[in-house]
Order: structure tokens, then C-alpha cells, then sequence
């Protein structure tokens, strides 16, 4: 086979496009929920192929924080308790959703999502309308939750 500019212009594209495209999953995946670890985290299993099945990932809801459970103060701690409550609520263990946009997070084992079910739409609106989280983008200041109005 003769090697010619066509010919490698042709291999970089597609070695760009399937990096680029091996970067984010747009979904949707279907995913089972395990548990509720806080308003802006769930542990899922997920359904990845047919028969395959991943389970207990990690999921960081992309776009919101919310307050820590180990909070700097008790109004940060009783936010996230009530944070976690009301996405318990909505996503209840073993309730099905779909993970969109997902792709690695800052943390080893656990991936960023858009997270959202047909009974309860989507998370990050629901707890955001809540003002149980604020929106955020991994860059930036965090809310202060110990001096938070809601």
C-alpha cells in the first residue's frame, strides 16, 4: 500500500475523532440507582451494553455543589442532609436513570454526568430550584453554605 498525504490526513482524523468522541459518552446510559451519597453524588449501576452491567460507579452530578456533609459548619450539615433527603426522594434506590455527557471526573473511579429520570426530570434543576445547590463548574468560588439564605 502506498502511503500519501491523503492517506494520513485520513488516519489523524479518525485517530482525533474516536479520542475526542472516547473522551464523553453523550448517552444516554441507562443506570439503576444504589445509592444517594449527597445532593450532587449517587452511586449507580449501569447498564454500559447489552448484559453488561458496571456496577457501584460513582457519579458527581456535573454543573451544581452542594453542600458537604462534613460541612465547615452545622447550617453547611444540615443543608446537606436535606440536600441528600430531597434527592433520596426523587431518585430513590433502585428508581432508573439516564447519565448524559459523561465523561472522567478529578477523582479516580468516579465520572461526571447530567443525571435525570423521567419521574423526576433532571437532578441538577431540581435541587438547584431547591437552592439546595448552586451551580458550578469545577472553577471559581463555592458557595458559602454556613452563611446561606434559602
Amino acid at each position: 500500500m502506498k502511503i500519501t498525504p491523503i492517506l494520513i490526513l485520513t488516519s489523524v482524523v479518525a485517530f482525533v475523532a474516536t479520542s475526542a468522541s472516547a473522551q464523553t459518552i453523550t448517552g444516554p446510559v441507562s443506570a439503576t440507582v444504589v445509592r444517594v451519597i449527597d445532593g450532587d453524588t449517587v452511586v449507580v449501576n449501569a447498564d454500559i451494553w447489552p448484559g453488561i452491567v458496571v456496577h457501584e460507579i460513582s457519579v458527581r452530578v456535573d454543573g451544581i455543589d452542594t453542600p458537604e456533609r462534613r460541612g465547615k459548619c452545622d447550617a453547611e450539615k444540615q443543608l446537606a442532609e436535606s440536600a441528600k433527603l430531597m434527592m433520596g426522594d426523587l431518585f430513590p434506590v433502585g428508581s432508573a436513570v439516564d447519565l448524559r455527557n459523561v465523561r472522567d471526573g478529578k477523582f479516580a473511579g468516579r465520572v461526571l454526568a447530567d443525571v435525570a429520570s423521567d419521574l423526576a426530570g433532571d437532578w441538577a434543576t431540581s435541587i438547584t430550584r431547591a437552592r439546595l445547590a448552586v451551580e458550578y463548574h469545577g472553577r471559581g468560588e463555592k458557595a458559602d453554605w454556613c452563611n446561606w439564605t434559602n
